[in-house]
């Protein structure tokens, strides 16, 4: 091609059609609503297409698809918009290799918008995300602050699907500088500093919640300076969404509440996005306060809301997928298998990975659920941990099931006991910390896990300088006996007289709570021995101890599991055998000789005992050997009386 087509195709000269950069600054200059918006960058692309300016179609078609991703309440048309870009994409860069700086912006702007709406995979996105962060410069004009803040609108969605926090920062940084200099331009400016700032707070609400309050404070103060129509261009709905979801993380049902009628005070029907995203949320809070009838009529209206704002595959797998953790927190797994399976329809192979693991993984927990999730499980729901937790490490999905915490620490705890991708999981917890469920075992990392059949043995986190073999007797024998009451704990007054004898109250009093934070201070982590109402009691959520794995075990062994008859049994009551010998490998906290620690001795090997007689009449009843001669080998082991 001539370098004068070449000249022709990127910039006719007619003096009726106005730069790109212009039109679109103009449009959104008027008004950041997303519908007239979308009508003038429709009529100025026409008019581009009409007079061959194809420089101007590929950049106002990057552009909008970027305004788009931006606003996220209206996606009408993104099929074409991406039909518009690539085709004038393709048609400018066979003619020329020479971009300027703003023409290179916006392509690679265009680009990225382009693989967020089509569902790209992240390996594709990267690339493009690098070279774009390397075109973001200072904004020398309001035209420049405008197509940055687009620019910058396609790089955070990425950065925190990535986890990419630095990169977050750094594009933070920069639009800030942006912003400090050109907010006030006009309204288009005005309105995407507003949305670069609610976005920032988005990314603190998943990266680190705690950073959130300042964050709060920052936005507040840039929207109430602002002029109402900027406001109700949806920020006012974005304001709520996020206090929402901050509420529904501090489990804050009023402040939900709140947070979900300001939502639909703002709610704007010409937005079908805004409908989809307040029906989410008002079906999490409602499945959260056990009212499922509430939580299917939110997912129905959600639905049909997807529907109607015609999203990307990629958008809508998204609520499909936050139904599926919908139906996870309600432990409807089989509803949250159909819901995860309609978003691996939703959206291309390249994005399937995700929901492909989440599919086995809840059918994992529907095993568990059927059976015991403390029994072995079967190899079927092996294989479905096996494969749905390799599914989500290779795509470094840290936070699966994050919003429905019992079913991530029931899919962690079973994982961890199997041996089945330990390391993930382990760093997935880290990342993403999640409560124990209350049948964790030992595999479980735990702030301090402590076992104290046969003898005292503790593995934790010291403090810095603190060596529990060098601390003084008493501490430990406060823990000590804490550990050896169970799950209930020890009242003080018990502790008292347990360890403080001789003393009077006020003297034993002082002595307890001396030593009770001299044992504190032995470990890194806060709140792992707690004092309430009278009470010293383990923090369960983060102590193990092999006594309290042990009343619920025999609780579990008592609880009907022995009316139980026929011979199918039989493999079940072997497991639960091995498991108390597991536990139990002799007397409470041998070799102390204290009066109570010998009394909780006693109490132990007693409920161990009569709950072994217990099995050993059923299986002379029930015919079944095998139990029989196991219960007999390791009673002898370990010195008990059938």
């Amino acid at each position: 091609m001539s370098a004068t087509n070449v000249t022709a195709l990127r910039r006719p000269s007619i003096p009726s059609l106005p730069h790109w950069r212009d039109v679109l600054y103009d449009v959104a200059g008027r008004s950041p609503d997303a519908a007239p918006a979308f009508a003038r960058l429709d009529d100025a692309f026409s008019q581009a297409e009409a007079a061959g300016d194809v420089e101007s179609q590929m950049a106002l078609s990057a552009h909008a698809m970027a305004f788009m991703v931006a606003d996220w309440s209206r996606f009408n048309g993104w099929q074409t918009w991406i039909e518009r870009f690539s085709r004038a994409d393709e048609m400018f860069t066979a003619a020329t290799t020479a971009f300027d700086d703003e023409l290179a912006r916006a392509r690679a702007t265009g680009v990225m918008a382009r693989a967020l709406l089509a569902g790209e995979s992240l390996a594709v996105m990267q690339p493009h995300a690098i070279a774009l962060q390397e075109m973001l410069r200072e904004a020398t004009t309001a035209q420049h602050a405008t197509q940055m803040a687009l620019a910058s609108s396609v790089l955070l969605p990425l950065y925190q699907m990535t986890r990419a926090i630095s990169d977050a920062q750094l594009l933070h940084a920069q639009m800030k500088d942006v912003w400090t200099r050109w907010r006030d331009a006009n309204a288009a400016t005005r309105w995407f500093s507003l949305v670069g700032a609610l976005s920032w707070a988005q990314h603190w609400h998943f990266a680190n919640p705690a950073r959130l309050p300042e964050t709060f404070a920052e936005l507040d103060a840039a929207i109430k300076s602002m002029p109402t129509d900027i406001v109700k261009c949806g920020i006012a709905f974005r304001r709520a969404r996020l206090a929402s979801d901050d509420a529904l993380h501090r489990k804050s049902d009023e402040s939900v509440q709140q947070a979900l009628h300001a939502m639909l005070a703002s709610l704007h029907a010409a937005r079908p996005m805004e409908r989809v995203i307040y029906n989410a949320q008002a079906a999490i809070f409602t499945s959260s306060r056990s009212d499922p009838d509430g939580a299917m009529r939110h997912i129905e209206h959600m639905n049909r809301a997807l529907i109607a704002s015609d999203c990307p595959p990629s958008i809508s797998a998204i609520y499909r997928a936050r139904e599926g953790a919908i139906y996870l927190a309600m432990e409807r797994y089989d509803f949250a298998v159909q819901a995860f399976e309609a978003a691996i329809s939703s959206v291309p192979d390249s994005q399937s990975a995700v929901p492909i693991g989440y599919v086995s993984l809840t059918r994992a927990l529907e095993s568990l659920q059927q059976g015991d999730f403390q029994g072995s499980v079967s190899l079927q729901c092996a294989k479905n941990l096996r494969e749905g937790l390799a599914a989500v490490r290779r795509t470094s999905t840290h936070g699966f099931f994050f919003s429905a915490r019992k079913a991530r620490a029931a899919i962690c705890a079973t994982a961890l006991r199997e041996q089945i991708e330990p390391e993930f999981v382990r760093e997935a917890l880290k990342l993403v910390p999640t409560p124990p469920p209350p049948w964790a075992d030992e595999y479980w990392p735990w702030a301090i896990s402590v076992r104290s059949f046969g003898g005292f043995r503790m593995q934790a986190t010291l403090a810095e300088g603190q060596r529990a073999d060098k601390a003084t007797s008493r501490p430990l024998l406060l823990l000590k006996l804490i550990v050896a009451h169970g799950e209930k704990g020890v009242s003080v007054a018990i502790a008292m007289d347990a360890l403080w004898p001789e003393q009077d109250g006020d003297q034993a009093e002082h002595a307890l709570t001396v030593t009770l934070q001299r044992l504190r201070k032995l470990f890194t982590e806060e709140d792992l021995i707690l004092r309430h109402d009278g009470w010293l009691m383990l923090n369960a959520e983060k102590v193990w101890t092999d006594v309290r794995a042990l009343e619920m075990h025999l609780a579990a062994m008592s609880s009907g599991l022995i009316e139980r008859t026929g011979s199918a049994d039989e493999a079940r009551l072997l497991q639960l055998v091995r498991r108390l010998f597991d536990l139990y490998r002799g007397d409470c906290l041998q070799g102390i000789d204290e009066p109570w620690a010998t009394d909780r001795a006693s109490q132990y090997r007693t409920r161990v005992s009569n709950t072994l007689r217990q099995y050993a009449s059923l299986a002379r009843r029930m015919e079944q050997v095998l139990l029989l001669e196991t219960l007999n080998s390791l009673a002898t082991e370990n010195d008990i009386l059938l």
